[in-house]
């Protein structure tokens, strides 16, 4: 009863999310859901890995995270409120309220983009993704497919409940068959180990330059990672289409381009003069000499006029001689004037 609740909770949460007009489950060439499913089973075949079984829970999972990214525009293993692949799978009733494990893989291809060996051995090349098509551990698969503004959104959940052999809630084995004839038969006859090539990075080139040639196996995912860039900055530099996923084996991919050199100011600068070196003063204390003898008085001597020699009266001295012969006179006057009197 449990499960049913989940699940219909789940189903009302999906309705509850706004879906464009223009996002449909049709999977560009015919592809669906199934045909995802049974691309994959037929590589683990090719593994001698068994088939994996198709869980209603996870169809639900995985199609309403299709649809989420549909509408998004771009590709997210978050869904909506923030979910993850196990919270979704656990809320579409994936194991019964057990422990479950989750493995999910994305993508965004343009509707024109090759077929579902392109998506598998190309975009999904890479060790990560390349893991949970192929987990030992895993028993159970979900698959979900909507296309929206050229694009096409794929998503593919595996896993398995803890403690069970086998998922309760599966179809047979093998019972899932593809739809379209380019899955009557196995359509890959490389063995996957020279499918998963790990991304060696190339030294940058002396001006800073950096250049990657594309190998069987690896994605813009994977050579993005290898160099600490983003997926946009790769597509800008080579003049890619925005989202685009799409590289071929032997491409030139410019990672970092080469260094620009800005000129600089060729100011020449004039040194300033050496500073003069102070040189150390004399730290010796030195003693007053006392003088004992008395002070003598000094003289006053009238400064000589220009042309004055020394020895010559003084204009001043000449004055006060001259006052002193009239007051004589006027005194001797005086004393005869007395004199005649008497």
């Amino acid at each position: 009863m449990s499960r049913i609740v989940s699940l219909f909770l789940f189903v009302v949460c999906l309705m509850a999310v706004p879906v464009p007009g223009g996002v449909h489950r049709a999977l560009a060439q015919g592809f669906s859901a199934y045909d995802l499913i049974a691309a994959v089973n037929s590589l683990r075949a090719e593994q001698g890995l068994p088939p994996l079984n198709v869980n209603e829970s996870l169809m639900v999972a995985a199609q309403g995270q299709s649809e989420y990214m549909a509408q998004l525009g771009t590709w997210s293993h978050e869904g909506p409120g923030g979910s993850t692949p196990k919270s979704r799978a656990a809320a579409a009733g994936y194991g019964s309220g057990a422990t479950i494990y989750i493995s999910e893989n994305v993508a965004q291809l343009s509707s024109s983009t090759g077929t579902l060996e392109y998506l598998l051995y190309t975009v999904w090349a890479d060790a990560i993704h390349w893991n949970t098509m192929t987990n030992v551990y895993a028993t159970d698969v979900g698959a979900g497919v909507a296309a929206a503004g050229g694009y096409v959104f794929y998503t593919l959940d595996v896993g398995y409940v803890s403690g069970v052999p086998a998922s309760s809630n599966t179809s047979a084995p093998g019972t899932v068959q593809a739809t379209s004839p380019s899955f009557r038969t196995p359509f890959v006859t490389r063995p996957p180990t020279e499918m998963v090539k790990p991304v060696l990075t190339v030294t940058p080139n002396p001006d800073g330059k950096i250049v990657h040639v594309v190998e069987i196996g690896q994605t813009l995912w994977s050579i993005a990672v290898a160099y600490g860039v983003k997926i946009a900055d790769i597509t800008r530099l080579n003049g890619m289409p925005t989202n685009s996923v799409s590289i071929y084996e032997g491409q030139k991919l410019l990672i970092q381009p080469a260094f620009t050199l800005t000129p600089t100011s060729t100011e020449t600068l004039t040194p300033l003069p050496p500073s003069r070196t102070p040189r150390p003063t004399s730290t010796r204390n030195l003693t007053p000499l006392v003088f004992t003898s008395q002070p003598t008085a000094t003289e006053t001597i009238q400064p000589l006029l220009p042309g004055q020699t020394e020895g010559e009266l003084n204009p001043r001295n000449l004055g006060r001689v001259i006052i002193a012969i009239s007051a004589f006179g006027i005194l001797a006057v005086l004393a005869s004037y007395l004199l005649k009197r008497k």
